[in-house]
């Protein structure tokens, strides 16, 4: 009897242990597994609150998170004790938060993994002490968007004056045109870009200015910031243009220091200056002649080429160039561009320059209209300064070399601009007697660039000049 109570006694003991045991187990499954969760969600969290931009030449980071059940976010920004420029950044920054809240702020995923994120970094960049770039990513995710939603933009400051400028504050009149030039350059030299130049969203694209305006002033360096879509198709993503200081001294507003560049008024000059103009070529014969007449004088001239002729004589063009004259644009097939539409001016301009800037490495600067005509519509998407002129030597119409030469000395006077075409072996006669006799009267031929230089004009985008003085 006494037997059976211990067996029963012992009984209950091996139970009572085993329940303890697994109770034990169990629970200490439950804490692993809450444990393991709770190392989840936390390393879901640290990864979605990254900073993925690391470059910070300036400025304090500054940083927020927060986690609920809706969403993550993480916001990384900088701040430069200036009240104003920190002022702003963080009603940029704040503004864009405030945007994600009200879109994805209330979603409430079955998974918490799924939950919306809310990213923004950035970059900053001290071109110097004054003037700083900064380079801002916004990313977003969210069980409602297809894929990750990513924008970009940049803020120009200046230090000194605590503001946030524009480019239009840092660079002249005139510098969108040179970052267009270069920006079509990259692209063209680029055998994926290029293939999507002719896309009906590039021409868009490019011919909207505002996609011109994301800058980065870096110290070796321009970067121009294209967004995605801005151009291209979503696959190509954002696309960055890299720029050399020495293209944009002439738009400069700002040296590279900081310090605003002055323009000195220059002192009259007393000099007797002509500018030579030559429209339609170059030619197979007489361009080459016609430049080794001014080679003769130590002249130089203005060379207003058409598109077409420049596909069929190259190296005359390039002879051109590497004496030292100026090379102007004068349409690809010489249309009146008062009678097409402003997209065909826009691309008898831009091929034309860009079969310029191929063949020869040199940009074009200015624009002669064909026939000497534009009208509001044409002259406005024109982005360069249109050069007439003020002595017509008539030769198209003569094809006299002496009826040439009695209209240039009837006529002649300091700073005239002299229009003539080098396709004919008259205009050549002439040129090769009138330059000699014009030099002993005191002339010096110039281009337009330094005719406008000499006299302190600063030739303006869209403007007609007939007279540079």
């Amino acid at each position: 009897m006494k037997y059976e109570k211990r067996k029963r006694h012992l009984t209950i003991t091996k139970i009572m242990v085993f329940l303890i045991v697994l109770i034990i187990g169990f629970g200490s499954a439950i804490w692993v597994n809450n444990n393991r969760q709770q190392k989840a969600i936390h390393e879901f969290e640290v990864l979605a609150m990254a900073h993925h931009l690391n470059h910070r030449e300036v400025g304090d980071l500054q940083s927020y998170q927060e986690a609920n059940s809706h969403y993550v976010a993480a916001i990384y920004y900088p701040v430069f004790n200036k009240s104003g420029v920190d002022s702003l950044i963080k009603e940029t920054i704040d503004s864009h938060y405030e945007e994600f809240k009200k879109q994805y702020g209330n979603e409430s995923p079955d998974d918490i993994f799924k939950r919306a994120i809310f990213n923004i970094g950035y970059n900053s960049y001290a071109l110097n002490e004054r003037f700083v770039s900064l380079y801002f990513q916004i990313n977003t995710q969210s069980p409602s968007l297809a894929h990750l939603d990513s924008i970009s933009f940049t803020m120009l400051l200046d230090l000194e004056t605590d503001t946030v400028i524009t480019s239009d504050d840092y660079f002249k009149e005139g510098y969108l045109e040179v970052l267009k030039n270069e920006a079509q350059q990259f692209f063209n030299e680029d055998s994926k870009l290029k293939t999507l130049m002719e896309t009906d969203k590039y021409q868009t694209g490019f011919n909207d200015d505002s996609n011109f305006k994301n800058i980065l002033l870096e110290k070796d360096r321009l970067s121009l910031v294209f967004e995605k879509y801005s151009l291209f198709s979503g696959d190509v993503g954002e696309v960055v243009v890299p720029i050399d200081y020495s293209v944009l001294e002439e738009v400069f507003v700002y040296d590279l220091v900081g310090e605003e560049i002055v323009i000195e008024i220059p002192e009259p000059h007393n000099r007797k200056l002509l500018a030579f103009t030559f429209d339609d070529g170059p030619s197979r014969l007489h361009t080459k002649r016609i430049v080794d007449a001014f080679e003769k004088v130590n002249g130089k001239a203005t060379f207003f080429m058409l598109g077409l002729q420049l596909e069929i004589y190259p190296e005359q063009a390039q002879y051109v160039a590497q004496k030292g004259h100026q090379l102007g644009n004068h349409t690809y097939s010489h249309p009146d561009l008062t009678r097409i539409s402003v997209e065909e001016v826009i691309m008898e301009i831009e091929k034309t320059n860009q079969l310029i800037f191929d063949v020869t490495g040199v940009h074009s600067t200015v624009v002669r209209p064909t026939y000497g005509l534009v009208n509001e519509a044409s002259s406005a998407a024109i982005k360069y300064p249109l050069i007439h002129w003020n002595l017509d030597s008539i030769d198209w119409k003569s094809r006299d070399k002496n009826a040439v030469i009695d209209s240039v000395m009837r006529d002649v006077k300091d700073n005239s601009i002299i229009i003539m075409h080098d396709i004919y072996e008259s205009t050549a006669e002439a040129v090769e007697y009138l330059l000699p006799v014009l030099a002993n009267q005191g002339y010096e031929f110039v281009t337009i660039d330094e005719l406008a230089r000499l006299n302190g004009v600063q030739l303006e985008a869209s403007e007609l000049y007939r007279f540079i003085e």
